[in-house]
């Protein structure tokens, strides 16, 4: 997997200027020099994001609609990205809408990157989302919004 990225970056022409946002937000559009594809999948445009407390993206949930992602990093902070699409569908453009930091079950920060390592993370039925933590094994469930204190489950069979 890693040398697929390797490819499609060093494939890739030069990326479009993108100006930076009043909060230090900033979404460069990489596209394609020449057709990739990878099996099935087929690289049609990137974005390199910049802002301050991004972090490396460990998760990502796109909405039913395609309107918006949720991506969690791994120093325990959450991006809301709105995501905007031309005529044909494909994504033009990337915006920052808002972000967070991740809360504990008490309701606070947590308080080291290991604590807030989060790794992983899927959408319940219920719009409710799933995240599981690297360095501290667990998993904690959140509403939509990220915004408050998770809520703990019990760790499935051989997570410790």
């Amino acid at each position: 997997m890693a040398c697929a990225v390797v490819l499609l970056l060093l494939g890739c022409s030069g990326a479009d200027p993108a100006p930076e946002t009043n909060d230090g937000f900033r979404a460069t559009r990489v596209d394609a020099a020449a057709d990739i594809e990878v099996g099935a999948l087929r690289f049609r445009r990137g974005f390199v994001l910049r802002a301050p407390g991004l972090g490396g993206l460990s998760a990502a949930e796109v909405d039913d609609d395609a309107s918006s992602i949720v991506a969690l990093s791994d120093t325990g902070r959450w991006f809301r990205f709105e995501l905007m699409h031309g005529e044909s569908g494909t994504l033009t453009d990337i915006r920052l809408a808002d972000q967070g930091t991740l809360r504990d079950t008490a309701g606070k920060a947590f308080a080291t990157k290991r604590q807030g390592d989060a790794e992983s993370m899927a959408r319940l039925a219920d719009e409710r989302l799933l995240v599981g933590f690297e360095a501290e094994s667990k998993v904690l469930v959140y509403t939509p919004d990220l915004a408050s204190a998770a809520t703990p489950i019990a760790n499935p069979p051989g997570l410790g």
